[in-house]
């Protein structure tokens, strides 16, 4: 749960989970529970899956220009990004983060604790990039996550607000 069973990261910490077609769904939902220690003053990787800087499955991050969360996807250079900067990440505190992609209407959605912070819909495709899921970090690049992640999820389809909302509600510490 998310008070006992958390993953501890100081910055410098990270997991790495080897690319599978699993990791890779054309549609998806990736979302975690994550409470952060300090602000660093950098972007702050939660999960990526992550090639170059023009070609990313998915990315969620803290947005180190004014502390939001951020989901972003791109294919060659052309970048979706959800996000809404009026709502800070609050040091200290537990937040659910969740990034939702639905290549039916190309659409790339941000969430914050159950609401919908932002979307996007300027990709036509998520990339299949062969790169490795991190949690904590951008796959190596600068920018890692210091604090705790629990209840990291992917799912291979675009969860509904009602579902988001429930589990926000259902899991909430």
């Amino acid at each position: 749960g998310v008070l006992d069973n958390a993953i501890d990261l100081d910055g410098g910490d990270r997991i790495d989970i080897s690319d599978t077609d699993a990791l890779s769904p054309a549609r998806f939902t990736v979302a975690s529970w994550f409470r952060r220690d300090i602000d660093t003053g950098a972007p702050e990787h939660i999960i990526s899956k992550y090639l170059d800087f023009q070609n990313m499955e998915y990315l969620m991050l803290i947005n180190a220009m004014a502390d939001h969360l951020r989901c972003r996807t791109e294919n060659g250079g052309v970048a979706a990004i959800a996000e809404d900067s009026s709502v800070p990440v609050s040091v200290g505190a537990w937040h659910y983060g969740v990034c939702v992609f639905n290549d039916t209407g190309n659409e790339m959605r941000a969430y914050l604790d159950g609401s919908l912070m932002g979307s996007d819909t300027t990709m036509a495709a998520v990339p299949n990039t062969g790169a490795d899921a991190s949690f904590g970090s951008q796959g190596g690049a600068p920018g890692d996550f210091e604090g705790a992640l629990d209840q990291i999820q992917l799912y291979d389809r675009p969860l509904t607000q009602e579902e988001i909302q429930y589990q926000y509600e259902s899991l909430a510490p």
